[in-house]
């Protein structure tokens, strides 16, 4: 499904079936079972429909586990949009149907805008740098291990995207600071560093999994990391001898103790 067909038909299960009165509450579970879409389509559909104010995200827990309903900006935007949108959903279709077959193409990457539009999430975080410091205005070291732990989360989790040089409210700061500390300072050195961080923290089994890109906005240049969910558990090696293991929770990226890490490993690998 498309995610503009997706943005539509959430919020008819939500006005349709969970804004009785008192007000009705869906979790991700009954609107996967109204969608034939995935549960990271569903979490970056719900996602973007809070951002723009047209649902209430009533509880959010681990992962995707969503509790939502409509408001009355979202209802007012469906009555207003959903001809509109279904109507040129149709035409494109349409149109395609009366073109030649043609082999079939990869989607195209998230463009940058779009990802910030969207806000933080499961699948999406923001990092003003990976080595200055804004607040203290000068290189901090450890901040390559918050990057490395939040790509971690992600490969533990079901994957998602970082974006290094933007700041947590969506403003763009760019990584041309970071770019002066690199021998190589460059995109190069910069995708050069990211992978040599992965393989020093995580392993070099894992860099596969970890697509850098780079867009630039505003005139200052933006990192993507594209990063796969990984098949395997992934731990980070921390500088005192042990391991620690990281995942998504939400918008942030958690670690969890030696018990939660089993139980988490064993449901989500069968290990």
């Amino acid at each position: 499904m498309e995610d503009k067909e997706i943005r539509i038909e959430i919020l008819k299960i939500l006005r349709e079936k969970y804004n009785s009165d008192p007000p009705g509450i869906a979790g991700n579970k009954e609107i996967l079972s109204e969608l034939n879409a995935s549960e990271i389509e569903i979490d970056r559909t719900i996602t973007y429909l809070n951002g723009k104010g047209l649902i209430d995200v009533v509880l959010r827990g681990m992962g995707e586990m969503f509790h939502v309903k409509i408001n009355s900006c979202g209802i007012d935007w469906l009555e207003q949009s959903i001809d509109d949108e279904l109507e040129e959903f149709v035409d494109v279709k349409a149109d395609a149907m009366n073109q030649p077959l043609q082999e079939t193409k990869a989607p195209h990457p998230m463009k940058l805008d779009d990802l910030i539009d969207m806000g933080e999430g499961s699948t999406i975080e923001f990092k003003s740098s990976l080595k200055w410091d804004i607040q203290n205005n000068k290189f901090n070291k450890d901040l390559e291990k918050v990057i490395v732990k939040a790509v971690a989360g992600f490969m533990n989790s079901e994957g998602g995207t970082l974006l290094i040089g933007v700041m947590d409210d969506g403003q763009i700061f760019g990584i041309e600071s970071d770019l002066k500390k690199l021998k190589k300072g460059n995109m190069d050195g910069f995708q050069q560093a990211i992978i040599s961080l992965i393989s020093d923290y995580l392993g070099t089994e894992f860099t596969k999994y970890a697509h850098i890109d780079f867009e630039e906005k505003e005139e200052k240049a933006v990192c993507k990391i594209k990063v796969e969910r990984s098949p395997q558990p992934v731990f980070f090696k921390s500088s005192g001898g042990y391991s620690e293991f990281h995942i998504r929770a939400g918008n942030t990226t958690r670690m969890l103790d030696s018990r939660e890490t089993h139980e988490y490993i064993k449901m989500q690998w069968g290990a």
